[in-house]
């Protein structure tokens, strides 16, 4: 005691707790040296004691973290165990994840490996970190360890589903078996909960829509934020309405959602509702073709990234780098992939590895380099087919990379894919990507010199478009298509052939010529061999007035007037790869 008045005095790395001089806390700078002192002296199983001394002198305090701590350093692992159940809760409430990671690091892995409540927290912290691949495959442990466990509550149970539907919705696509998990959750979940009601609210909305309707689906949702009161289920409920009219491509709608989503959050201070609502807002804004406006609101979200899951986080920066690329902005484009590259690397996640690879090569091709972006994507191998509810699907770009190639086994397997999205997207009654759909099966008409079906998609296309006001797919077709879309939309929707036509007019560059399509470049290739109008009619099967035609397309955009202008133009431009 005498010691202990002497440090006091002298303020000297001793920190009282309380007014009962009992209880104190040493300045980390010393912790170690008493620590190892008072071990030679009084032994581990002292040591333990005083752990569980301090344990529910912080419990008591209501510092339950440094409780729960305290408790495992001094073996307890029963009380320990006991404060976390109720504790965990709240950290997800809060989407305290670096605390809740902490925590769960603390218990042995023996030990860990026996509570369902551990193994629950480890699956909710995969999914914040984008590994839902490792956490579906937790999925059948933690259901063994909850089943053993005869004095299991319906609220674990309830838990589990509202982390089971994730993969329900996405892999297996049982709908129906989705939509009896989520109602069992919301039913059985704690209130305090917020976070597993929140996902279970997300995945009936989702599954409502394709079981049911879109209507039908919001107004469940949002009977749901009449009668809960909690602000955190609220703005997960208004993020599963975002993700409806996102999936059944009524923009104008999302962004009024979007924009509930916003100030909810301004209102709670929910971080977390503000990104989500920024990343909704920009994806609405882009698919608009309000680019710039979609970069600003999309920026919005780059402040607070970090304060969602890891999969919209990476979903987000990817249609920002969408918008930076068609801006022109190299150098923050670049950047925003560094960015995701760094996020992949930290997290070793090999589907988000996938997709950035996919988007490179999706960037490559609107370059120009043609050879690079389908040798990219036939690296790659399988990618993982979900149910279209991100703002990138990768085989709608792969199709659409792989349908530019030569190769047979190249337009094959783009065939494929087109033929599974097809699948997906009717099942689902997906009415985001349908515009995207139509314009891979206009491309592929094209590759098949089949002009009929070309234009028929496309104006199916084009159609959808029009009335939801989608232009942003129209931004990465061919040249050869935007002729077919602009002579249609010009003829049969001049609402929409205008900010159409504005839009691509805006983004062509005056000193960067517009990239050829592939019947241009092989009409050049046979320019160059000095062949006449009629001889290169005969070589690729068309009529002289189509020569013609594509003879002043690539004369325009290769700013030069003549033949030998044009030949002297694409060499010294480098482009040559192209052929």
């Amino acid at each position: 005691k005498t010691h202990i008045d002497i440090l006091i005095n002298d303020n000297f790395f001793i920190i009282p707790l309380d007014g009962n001089n009992y209880n104190y806390r040493f300045h980390h700078l010393i912790q170690r040296h008493l620590y190892n002192q008072s071990l030679s002296n009084w032994g581990h199983d002292k040591i333990s004691s005083i752990h569980c001394m301090s344990a529910e002198w912080y419990k008591n305090h209501n510092q339950p973290s440094l409780a729960i701590e305290h408790f495992i350093k001094g073996n307890n692992f029963e009380n320990a165990l006991g404060l976390f159940k109720v504790y965990r809760l709240q950290l997800l409430r809060e989407m305290d994840w670096s605390s809740l990671k902490h925590i769960v690091n603390l218990f042995p892995k023996s030990y860990a490996k026996t509570s369902a409540e551990i193994q629950l927290s480890k699956a909710w912290l995969l999914i914040y970190s984008g590994d839902v691949f490792e956490m579906f495959s937790m999925l059948g442990y933690i259901n063994e360890i909850i089943c053993a466990d005869e004095s299991r509550s319906k609220a674990l149970i309830a838990e589990l589903k509202s982390l089971q539907v994730y993969e329900l919705y996405n892999l297996s696509k049982d709908y129906d078996q989705c939509v009896e998990a989520c109602s069992f959750a919301i039913k059985h979940l704690p209130k305090e909960h917020v976070y597993a009601l929140g996902y279970a609210w997300i995945f009936l909305g989702a599954a409502m829509q394709i079981t049911h309707s879109t209507t039908i689906a919001v107004q469940k949702i949002k009977q749901g934020i009449t009668e809960d009161n909690d602000l955190r289920v609220k703005s997960h409920q208004w993020l599963v309405i975002c993700y409806l009219y996102w999936m059944s491509g009524e923009n104008e709608k999302l962004i009024r959602s979007s924009q509930s989503l916003i100030e909810l959050g301004l209102q709670s201070n929910n971080l977390e509702a503000l990104a989500n609502g920024y990343y909704f807002k920009g994806m609405a804004q882009f698919a608009h073709g309000d680019i710039n406006k979609a970069k600003k609101s999309l920026l919005e979200f780059y402040e607070l990234r970090y304060s969602t899951i890891a999969v919209i986080h990476f979903m987000a920066m990817t249609v920002l780098s969408k918008c930076l690329f068609v801006l022109g902005e190299d150098a923050r484009l670049n950047s925003v992939l560094d960015k995701m590259a760094e996020m992949i690397h930290s997290q070793r996640d090999a589907h988000f590895g996938q997709l950035l690879e996919i988007l490179k090569a999706d960037f490559y091709l609107s370059k120009g380099h043609k050879k690079l972006a389908i040798s990219q994507v036939n690296k790659l191998g399988d990618v993982a087919l979900t149910a279209l509810s991100d703002f990138y699907n990768p085989q709608i770009a792969m199709a659409r990379i792989l349908l530019m190639s030569n190769s047979a086994s190249d337009l094959n397997y783009a065939k494929s894919l087109i033929s599974k999205l097809e699948e997906v997207i009717t099942r689902t009654k997906n009415g985001r990507f349908i515009v995207d759909l139509l314009l891979l099966k206009s491309e592929s008409a094209l590759r098949t010199a089949d002009q009929a079906f070309a234009e028929q998609y496309a104006e199916k296309a084009i159609r959808i478009a029009n009335t939801r006001r989608y232009i942003s797919p129209f931004l990465e077709i061919s040249d050869e298509l935007v002729e077919i879309v602009e002579s249609v939309s010009k003829l049969k929707f001049s609402d929409f052939y205008k900010p159409l036509k504005r839009l691509l007019n805006n983004l062509n560059s005056e000193n960067t010529p517009q990239l050829l399509s592939n019947r241009e470049l092989e009409v050049l290739k046979l320019l160059r061999k000095n062949l006449t109008n009629k001889q290169i009619a005969i070589a690729l099967y068309i009529s002289e007035k189509t020569v013609k035609r594509h003879c002043s397309n690539l004369f325009k955009k290769l700013g030069v007037k003549n033949r030998r202008e044009a030949t002297i133009k694409f060499q010294s431009l480098d482009l040559a790869h192209q052929i």
